[in-house]
């Protein structure tokens, strides 16, 4: 998935090594490369892509491993499109929203 300057691959070693110092060196929390995956898939689904695109970018074998992983993901895009349809049929719900807001 990373290449070095000459366009060869990167070691995923190196990689981690290379994350691990950038967050202390930025005084960042801890993450990995691999919470980088999650967090693409997760911002994916919250931004309503659909499960079949999500499941071929992440290279999984099948949509069920993609919806096995990330159901918390989709249950809270799925609570997110009910508010929105509730909003949409219902104009006054948005205006008391914003005024208890």
């Amino acid at each position: 998935m990373f290449i070095q300057d000459d366009s060869t691959p990167m070691n995923p070693d190196s990689l981690t090594d290379w994350v691990k110092k950038f967050v202390r060196r930025h005084d960042l929390p801890h993450f990995s490369p691999h919470s980088l995956r999650h967090t693409h898939a997760s911002l994916l689904i919250a931004g309503g892509m659909n499960i079949p695109t999500v499941s071929r970018r992440l290279g999984h074998s099948s949509v069920a491993t993609t919806t096995k992983i990330y159901v918390h993901a989709i249950q809270s895009a799925d609570e997110i499109a009910a508010d929105l349809i509730e909003e949409k049929l219902d104009p006054m719900k948005r205006v008391k929203k914003r005024e208890a807001e």
